[in-house]
């Protein structure tokens, strides 16, 4: 074997050529790779909410979140497949998921912390989204948590 490592890296850019020919061929995940039409295949907000009220989720319960949050889905239009929540067995400390065939929502709540932290993603294969997630987060937020401080990151994907 050589020892030359203009060889070597010769060697290792045709094998991550071949890869990347490889990748664009495969149905399943050329999705993966940067989009050349700059099109936002969806909107997610990943948020912290901090100092959170939780007046209204112990008025509703973890039960009654849920509720809350499938009721949100089908206002904005969107389409619940599955939900899951999981009582930690104090009072509000719960953790939730609802799938939506769009993609999902979740929460998961720290009372002893007063904290919140939410999950929003919906795709845009159908219709564009983005304004359904930003409103849908913000009245979850408004409504239900009423922080006093947020930490929110929103990721055009």
């Amino acid at each position: 074997m050589t020892s030359n490592p203009l060889i070597w890296l010769a060697i290792i850019f045709i094998i991550i050529a071949i890869a990347v020919v490889s990748l664009k061929k495969s149905p399943r995940l050329s999705s993966w790779l940067p989009s050349t039409t700059n099109k936002v295949s969806g909107t997610h907000i990943v948020s912290n909410c901090y100092g959170c009220d939780f007046s209204e989720i112990n008025r509703l319960g973890m039960s009654g979140v849920e509720e809350f949050i499938s009721s949100l889905v089908r206002k904005y239009g969107l389409t619940e497949v599955a939900r899951k929540y999981h009582d930690f067995g104090q009072p509000n400390a719960f953790t939730g998921a609802s799938i939506l065939a769009e993609s999902h929502i979740c929460i998961h709540t720290w009372p002893e912390h007063q904290m919140v932290t939410v999950d929003v993603y919906a795709c845009n294969v159908s219709r564009d989204n983005s304004d359904v997630v930003r409103r849908l987060y913000a009245e979850l937020e408004k409504v239900l948590l009423q922080p006093t401080k947020v930490a929110v990151k929103i990721v055009q994907r």
